[in-house]
C-alpha cells in the first residue's frame, strides 16, 4: 500500500500513525545510523505532522545516542 505519492498524500492515515505512536514507539527505537532512506523520511513524516497537529515534536529526539547523531547528515543526503 502507498501512502505517500506524486498525487496524493494520505493525510488521514498519517493521523492514525501519530495516535498510535508509531515515531515513538517503532520508528525512533529502531533508527540507526544504517537507516533506509524510507525510513528516514517516515521519521520527517511523523515530525512534521507532530508539528501540523501542534503537539510537541521534539520530546522524542531527546536522546543523546551517537546512532541519533547521523540523522541530520541522512536528511541533508536525501
Amino acid at each position: 500500500m502507498r501512502i505517500v505519492g506524486c498525487d496524493s498524500f494520505a493525510v488521514h492515515r498519517v493521523m492514525l500513525l501519530e495516535f498510535s505512536q508509531y515515531l515513538e514507539n517503532y520508528l525512533w527505537p529502531n533508527y540507526s545510523a544504517d537507516a533506509t532512506d524510507a525510513h528516514v523520511l517516515s521519521v520527517v513524516v511523523m515530525v512534521n505532522e507532530k508539528f501540523r497537529e501542534r503537539v510537541p515534536a521534539w520530546e522524542v529526539h531527546t536522546c543523546t545516542s551517537a546512532a541519533y547523531l547521523h540523522l541530520p547528515a541522512a536528511q541533508v543526503m536525501l
